[in-house]
């Protein structure tokens, strides 16, 4: 049996992976589809972005995830391609920070 932990949120400055450029939520707070997505980014939906009760969408998130088996056992853009079937409404969400640019996390 495949025990599926919840996913995780964290919270975090974001300083943007390029010098010019300047992130669109500099403190984003992210429901964590995958820590080590291409070994040096953090794959999640920034919740900032969504208008309506959070702590809802997380829990209806996790609940759908523990149901989707063959996600745990997925890589990077597979993963990715899943989820966006999976959530097409909240595909817009998806955001994908390098971990070089993050400082000060934060998990919830």
């Amino acid at each position: 049996m495949l025990i599926i932990e919840k996913l995780k949120t964290i919270s975090f400055i974001y300083k943007g992976s390029r010098k010019s450029y300047i992130p669109h939520d500099p403190a984003p707070y992210v429901l964590v589809l995958d820590k080590n997505y291409k070994g040096d980014s953090i794959l999640g939906w920034n919740l900032n972005y969504y208008d309506g009760n959070k702590d809802e969408l997380i829990s209806m998130i996790n609940d759908a995830i523990k149901h989707i088996k063959w996600y745990h056992k997925r890589k990077n853009l597979k993963k990715y391609k899943i989820i966006k079937e999976q959530f097409p409404l909240l595909s817009r969400f998806i955001r994908r920070y390098k971990k070089w640019a993050i400082t000060y996390v934060k998990e919830f």
